[in-house]
C-alpha cells in the first residue's frame, strides 16, 4: 500500500498543528483582561515621585521558563514604568510610605 499526501493535505495538517501548538502555548487565550508583565526586575531604589503602584504576579511557560517576574510595578509621575523585585531591601519602606500617603500599592496586604 502506497501512502502519499497531496500538497493540500500537508498544508492542512501543518495549519492544524500550528493552531493546536498555539493554543497549548497560550498564544490564543480566552482571557480578555490584559495582564501586566515584568519580564525583568531591578533592585535599584527609585528616586522619582510615584504615581501608582501595583503588585504583579509571575508567570512561567509550560517549560518552566520565567516569562514574567513577581514584582512591584511602579509608575512615576513622568509615566515611566519600573518593575522592582519583591525582595529589594528598600521595598517595605516605600510601601509603608505610600500607605501613609493614602496611595497604597494595589495587590498588597500590608
Amino acid at each position: 500500500m502506497r501512502f502519499s499526501l497531496t500538497f493540500h493535505q500537508m498544508a492542512c495538517i501543518f495549519f492544524i498543528t500550528v493552531f493546536l501548538s498555539s493554543c497549548v502555548l497560550g498564544v490564543f487565550s480566552n482571557d480578555t483582561k490584559k495582564k501586566t508583565c515584568c519580564p525583568r526586575v531591578s533592585k535599584a531604589a527609585l528616586h522619582s515621585q510615584i504615581e501608582m503602584c501595583a503588585r504583579v504576579s509571575g508567570r512561567k511557560n509550560i517549560f518552566g521558563k520565567t516569562l514574567c517576574h513577581e514584582a512591584y510595578l511602579f509608575i512615576t509621575k513622568n509615566g515611566k514604568k519600573h518593575c522592582i523585585d519583591v525582595n529589594a531591601r528598600w521595598i517595605n519602606e516605600i510601601l509603608e510610605q505610600l500607605k501613609e500617603d493614602g496611595n497604597p500599592c494595589k495587590g498588597t496586604t500590608n
